[in-house]
């Protein structure tokens, strides 16, 4: 039975070899493609590693190359990424307005010996000056000088002006030091002088005091002075981006005598008969300059959100 076995598998064999070689002998060979023609474009095979193309030949965005991105200009520092001042300083011109009250002045020039009612100069004058202020972190210090004066109080006996200068030293803080703005109050110590002409253009001597007479076409020259308390705040815009440029503000504040004096004549006697003097001022002064500061880090957005979301819930 095993003969028979063996047999039946060698047919079996010869089959499978007879029906593969009869299936090589069947496949059709490719037409030989005659030089100088061309396929056409419908029976060419496609290129399986070549980019697929839309309508008319155009690439899909997906599969083009990715062009150059162009080189960044370097970052410009904008106003707000630069720090607040830390130290510096500036200078400045002083235009401005000055009120005095001179205490009893008034009522010695209206002695009917004297130019009578309506005489004393008026107690709104002009300023003009100058200073400069140093600051280093949050404190501010100052120094300034400025000339003031009067309008001419005049009446059909005579004619009394009053000018006169001063200057001092002070020390503030700054309360706002932000965006380039400082506002500050400052307290100082300083001293002012005045001069008072008193013009006789009548017919008749008159005095001033007891112990001084001006003749009819003089003119008499007195003059005072005072230490001086001030006590004040100002406010200034920088005008300009980093370290140094113009700046604009406002300053304003009492200017007060520290004690009373007597007027004094040319040769420097004290005026007999005359009231004490005292002074009680008010100015107001515009400040046109520049400076130069060092600048401190930026405060970051984040640093700068939280506090003031801190200060929003500490005031709810």
């Amino acid at each position: 039975m095993l003969r028979g076995l063996q047999g039946w598998a060698l047919v079996a064999l010869s089959l499978l070899m007879a029906s593969s070689a009869l299936a090589q002998d069947e496949e059709p060979e490719a037409p030989e493609e005659e030089p100088g023609e061309e396929v056409p474009e419908g029976e060419l095979e496609p290129d399986p590693e070549a980019p697929d193309e839309g309508p008319e030949g155009e690439i899909p965005e997906d599969e083009l190359e990715p062009e150059p991105e162009p080189e960044q200009e370097p970052d410009v520092i904008e106003e707000s990424e630069l720090g607040n001042p830390e130290m510096g300083g500036f200078g400045y011109f002083s235009p401005g307005l000055f009120f005095a009250d001179f205490g009893l002045l008034a009522k010695d020039l209206a002695r009917s010996d004297s130019l009578g009612v309506n005489s004393a100069p008026s107690p709104l004058g002009l300023s003009i000056g100058g200073g400069g202020r140093a600051l280093y972190g949050r404190w501010i210090v100052g120094g300034k000088g400025f000339g003031v004066f009067s309008s001419t109080g005049v009446n059909a006996t005579g004619e009394s002006f009053i000018s006169g200068g001063g200057g001092g030293f002070d020390v503030g803080f700054t309360l706002l030091n932000e965006d380039y703005w400082l506002i500050y109050p400052f307290f100082g110590l300083g001293g002012v002088g005045f001069n008072m002409e008193v013009k006789n253009t009548s017919a008749a001597p008159i005095r001033f005091g007891t112990s001084e007479t001006i003749n009819p076409g003089q003119t008499g020259t007195f003059n005072t002075g005072f230490f001086t308390f001030e006590a004040g705040a100002g406010a200034q815009h920088l005008l300009h981006e980093g370290e140094g440029g113009f700046q604009i503000g406002i300053e304003g504040g009492l200017l007060a005598a520290i004690g009373q004096s007597s007027w004094f004549n040319a040769n420097g006697d004290v005026v007999e008969g005359s009231n004490k003097v005292k002074l009680d001022g008010f100015y107001l002064r515009l400040t046109i300059g520049g400076g130069g500061f060092f600048l401190g880090e930026p405060e970051a957005e984040d640093e700068a959100d939280e506090a003031k979301g801190d200060k929003k819930d500490d005031k709810g």
